[in-house]
């Protein structure tokens, strides 16, 4: 690792390139919609205030709050230009710290590029999600680290590094797995005034925390949990209702290997063809040189990844690793770095010298990368969960309850009902959270009387909800509740309603026939917006919108079976053919 070289032309300007080529890049692919995971929540308290789900976010809800407001495109594009905007200054920062790394300015666009237009890095810098945090404390932290090798001391480098970690502290608190290199760079920068030093590096940090203090504010559309106390809110700040420790409240058995092996298996798919050897090369290059710095960012991509993952309780397969891979985009960035020394490597060789066929060399591999990623990555023109909540809202009859499944859904409609005003006649329930006594106070003061008066954290059994209301208000559940077959038999007859919810049937009311059902399905289905559809495998089994899109194939199979039950052949191929032609996927033809 060397000094930077004054002598080469565009060094000062590339972080700068980068930046705003990735901010450019962003923006124009960044959502138009809202989308699956948490981006429901997050714009929904951007746009009419309030908490969401902990710790809170408090960098990236002030952020999108500012953005939000600004009269520029959709509500959805301007949140995601929150994160995009998180990413790009990380980028940014990454680029100018191995630049001086390396001294080669062409190094840091290889390493801050291939980052850029890798497939999560431009996900979660397009859609409203805190995950381009990330990107911003590493950059930040790696870049004091740079400053530090040249020989940067003192107060003024600690406090840039406690700055830095104050990010991750108001944003993301997997901030923590970069300890390694937080450590190396605080030894050597607080040696010649450890006292001065250590308490600049810890003054750094107080707006990290400080920012919690946002939380405490009364009021907003929607609050997770009860913020407006010390105790409450240091409750939210630890993660308590996840586990301070675990990924989520799961008791999944999962082999403490499974998740690093998917990440490692994932690294050159999001890290192009000759930038994920140049990142092995840059590891080469750090194992040999065994420096402080280099033996500190192995350890940090080492922590944030392989030994972090091995703490993952959900399964490593299938829909769940839609939530699991966002959590690469730590560990992506630090061996983003290590392709940054990759390529100081190769440019002080004499491979493929000059530097004009260098430049264009990198060029063309970035725009490979790009056109490789880009079908899958960004997501504007993305539609699907906003278009399956506008359709559900749409055909359920007024004053409706709607027994939901997942995180997705749940906030989509927390936004089109809190945000843009969409039905707030019906009422949306997330059975999962029935336990929490803020959530059943909220439902019950937007709709009253909706659920009992309990104390405490106990739950309120899906049974006994549905059996209270079926003969007050038309009652709607996902198939999604019916897969567990003890709550099916507690529950009353259903059936497939406007081809996305099973309608629980009145009390004194009898199943309409196979046929009427049919006739209804597809004079919905006529009626309904579908601007995307979900097509290809990777869409199916990597995207939160893939189990929203199924609910329309799904009533099609249902209704299949109840014609098969009925002797009626003919009927029950016809809607299984509709239920192949909607989600072929997981109906296949013939299947």
């Amino acid at each position: 690792m060397r000094p930077l070289r004054s002598s080469e032309s565009w060094t000062r300007a590339t972080p700068w390139l980068v930046g705003v080529s990735a901010l450019c890049l962003y923006s124009a692919t960044a959502a138009t919609t809202v989308q699956g995971g948490d981006a429901g929540e997050l714009l929904t308290v951007a746009a009419v205030g309030g908490v969401v789900h902990p710790p809170g976010y408090p960098l990236f809800v002030l952020l999108s709050t500012v953005m939000v407001a600004l009269p520029i495109g959709t509500i959805p594009w301007r949140g995601a230009m929150a994160a995009a905007l998180l990413a790009a200054v990380g980028l940014a920062l990454l680029a100018a710290a191995i630049q001086r790394l390396t001294g080669r300015a062409l190094a840091g666009f290889v390493a801050a590029g291939s980052l850029a237009v890798s497939g999560l890095c431009w996900r979660y810098a397009t859609v409203s999600e805190v995950f381009a945090g990330g990107v911003l404390s590493a950059g930040a932290i790696l870049w004091v680290a740079a400053r530090v090798h040249q020989g940067w001391r003192g107060p003024r480098a600690t406090l840039a590094l406690g700055l830095a970690v104050a990010t991750g502290i108001a944003c993301h608190h997997t901030v923590v797995l970069l300890a390694p290199l937080v450590a190396w760079v605080l030894w050597v920068a607080s040696r010649d005034s450890p006292v001065t030093s250590l308490a600049a590096g810890a003054g750094g940090l107080l707006p990290g925390f400080a920012a919690y203090g946002l939380l405490l504010r009364p009021g907003g559309g929607w609050r997770w949990g009860d913020t407006e106390t010390g105790p409450g809110l240091l409750h939210h700040f630890l993660r308590r209702d996840y586990g301070t420790f675990d990924l989520a409240l799961s008791d999944a058995q999962v082999a403490p290997w499974a998740h690093a092996w998917d990440w490692a298996e994932r690294l050159p798919f999001e890290f192009f063809g000759i930038f994920f050897l140049l990142g092995m090369v840059g590891v080469g290059v750090a194992l040999r040189r065994r420096d402080g710095l280099a033996l500190a960012l192995l350890a940090s991509l080492v922590l944030a990844g392989p030994i972090f993952f091995c703490r993952f309780n959900l399964p490593a397969e299938d829909f769940w690793t839609v939530v699991t891979r966002r959590f690469h985009l730590l560990p992506n960035t630090v061996f983003a770095a290590f392709v940054g020394l990759g390529a100081g490597a190769w440019l002080e060789s004499g491979v493929l010298a000059g530097k004009t066929l260098r430049r264009g060399l990198v060029v063309v591999c970035l725009v490979v990368a790009g056109f490789a990623t880009s079908g899958h990555a960004p997501h504007r023109g993305w539609t699907v969960l906003e278009d399956f909540s506008r359709n559900v809202l749409s055909v359920v009859e007024q004053d409706a309850l709607i027994l939901g499944s997942g995180d997705s859904r749940l906030f989509a409609f927390l936004y089109l009902q809190s945000v843009e005003g969409l039905r707030p006649d019906v009422a949306y329930v997330e059975p999962d959270m029935l336990g929490y006594p803020w959530y059943r106070a909220r439902l019950n003061q937007l709709h009253p009387g909706l659920l009992p008066e309990l104390e405490g954290r106990v739950g309120v059994t899906l049974a006994a909800l549905v059996e209270r209301h079926r003969d007050r208000r038309p009652t709607y559940l996902v198939p999604r509740l019916l897969e567990d077959a003890d709550l099916a038999r507690q529950l009353p007859p259903v059936h497939p309603y406007g081809a996305v919810l099973m309608k629980v049937l009145a009390p004194g009311s009898t199943l309409p026939p196979p046929a009427q059902v049919e006739a209804h399905l597809r004079q919905a289905m006529a009626g309904f917006t579908l601007r995307s559809r979900v097509v290809t495998r990777r869409e199916a089994e990597q995207t939160w919108e893939s189990e929203a899109w199924d609910q329309y194939a799904i009533h099609f199979r249902v209704l299949a079976e109840a014609y098969e039950a009925g002797g009626d052949a003919e009927s029950a191929v016809r809607c299984r053919a509709t239920a192949s032609e909607l989600s072929p996927l997981r109906f296949p033809p013939g299947g």
